[in-house]
């Protein structure tokens, strides 16, 4: 199941339905001094087009200000945004830095977790695949 971290209750509480349940979740750690972070948006904005998937951004050790120019700067790919001001969400969470990546399937389990960016490689051979995995799995 997934952490009972702060950051993870309002993005399963925010739909008047179970729809998070229904479809596959990404949870992403970013942060605006993230230099990944900045590189692997666009790949991120294109996944966000899939309907099947929801991806739910934390702003790791960041200012509220920061995030929102990060955002404006390289767009919003997620359906939901949350703060981790001072890592304890990262550390519940088992995130070893900024970005990293977990696949929450319909049963509300890390189906897969992306350790680093990603990049057009790793999306195509390991998230994408994660994200099927998790939305075949009932």
């Amino acid at each position: 199941m997934l952490p009972h971290a702060p950051i993870c209750r309002p993005f399963l509480a925010s739909s008047a339905t179970a729809s998070w349940c229904l479809v596959s979740t990404l949870r992403r750690s970013r942060a605006s001094w993230c230099v990944p972070c900045r590189d692997e948006a666009p790949l991120l904005l294109t996944l966000a087009r899939d309907q099947r998937v929801r991806i739910l951004g934390v702003n790791y050790k960041d200012t509220p200000e920061n995030a929102r120019r990060f955002l404006g700067r390289y767009g919003n790919p997620f359906a939901a945004n949350g703060i981790d001001a001072n890592g304890r969400a990262a550390i519940e969470w088992g995130v070893y830095g900024v970005p990293e990546t977990f696949v929450i399937g319909r049963d509300v389990r890390i189906a897969y977790k992306l350790i680093g960016p990603v990049t057009s490689d790793n999306l195509q051979t390991e998230l994408k695949p994660a994200v099927e995995r998790a939305l075949a799995n009932p």
